[in-house]
């Protein structure tokens, strides 16, 4: 906790080895509802890294007996934004909000954003885990990082610009009733790189920009969603006018890229459809109507999956 009698900017602190750079605090927002704030790498719904007096937070260490020295720098006199413009953040950036359509809900939200240096695992510097869910009838949202959920996802820039990168959402929707997923920002975006959000329940690709707005309903108390959404982004250029026949979904491919022996799910498929795998020659090397195919003894490299109606996108095996 911050012992300090003034707050502590996060942002200006020096992270030993072997210890994230996230930090999250709990925010109680009336009776047991409450959400956890994460900040991590200058990004994150805690404002601007500030943790006040007195208030406790979450770190996180992977090696046993690190140590965090808490310094005067830390310190700031008054609240940083009564004082200084943050600074504007350039860095590519989606971040996504979750929140119940009744009078006073609590939105939650989730960050993904492209920075060199991060991957697509988990990265101490780059990534925020979440240390729990939202309490309460506050929603939780989250990206994946290895089957993490995480409040902050850092990205390697090559993944927004290098074909189709795949990152896959979950939602924990404490009560019944009808929740809207917003695109609260998407900023910063690699020149000819578009973001959609994929419902697989409802096999719907839904364009996203700044606003863009996405109702979803809770049929049970404490329902999760695993498997549902993910973020699609796509930095293939179309080479003349779409002859996708209307109401044809594009592909998307999960995981992509894949490790040599996976199962790759293609949605946007229908049942039955057959779907092709080409390698970097044009030679079919699998053939699947189940909407998955098997990568098994294939060699690295990047291959081509083909449907129906001209639908091609590509596939990373590594």
């Amino acid at each position: 906790g911050n012992r300090y009698p003034q707050p502590i900017d996060w942002d200006l602190a020096t992270v030993p080895e072997g210890m994230s750079s996230s930090i999250s605090v709990f925010r109680t927002s009336g009776g047991n509802n409450g959400q956890y704030l994460t900040r991590a790498n200058g990004a994150g719904n805690l404002p601007n890294g500030e943790i006040a007096v007195g208030q406790a937070f979450f770190a996180r260490a992977t090696v046993h007996n690190t140590v965090f020295t808490f310094t005067n720098a830390l310190r700031v006199e008054a609240n940083p934004a009564t004082v200084a413009r943050p600074v504007v953040d350039t860095r590519p950036t989606v971040r996504l909000t979750l929140q119940a359509t009744t009078p006073d809900a609590v939105a939650d939200e989730t960050l993904i954003y492209a920075e060199t240096g991060a991957t697509r695992g988990e990265d101490l510097r780059f990534d925020g885990l979440r240390p729990g869910r939202n309490t309460g009838a506050v929603p939780t949202l989250a990206s994946l990082i290895d089957g993490q959920e995480a409040a902050v996802n850092g990205l390697p820039l090559h993944a927004l610009t290098n074909g189709q990168t795949v990152v896959e959402l979950t939602a924990a929707l404490p009560t019944t009733g009808t929740y809207t997923l917003t695109a609260a920002d998407v900023a910063n975006l690699p020149a000819g790189t578009t973001v959609s959000l994929l419902d697989r329940k409802l096999n719907v690709t839904q364009p996203l920009t700044a606003g863009t707005a996405y109702q979803l309903t809770a049929t049970t108390a404490g329902e999760v969603l695993a498997g549902r959404f993910a973020l699609v982004f796509n930095s293939q250029r179309p080479l003349g006018t779409s002859n996708l026949a209307p109401g044809t979904s594009p592909l998307t491919l999960f995981p992509n890229p894949a490790s040599s022996g996976a199962e790759v799910r293609v949605t946007g498929v229908a049942a039955g459809e057959r779907v092709q795998l080409l390698d970097a020659t044009g030679r079919v090397v699998r053939t699947a109507t189940t909407a998955v195919l098997n990568t098994r003894e294939l060699a690295a490299g990047v291959y081509t999956v083909r449907a129906a109606g001209g639908r091609t996108t590509r596939l990373v095996v590594e």
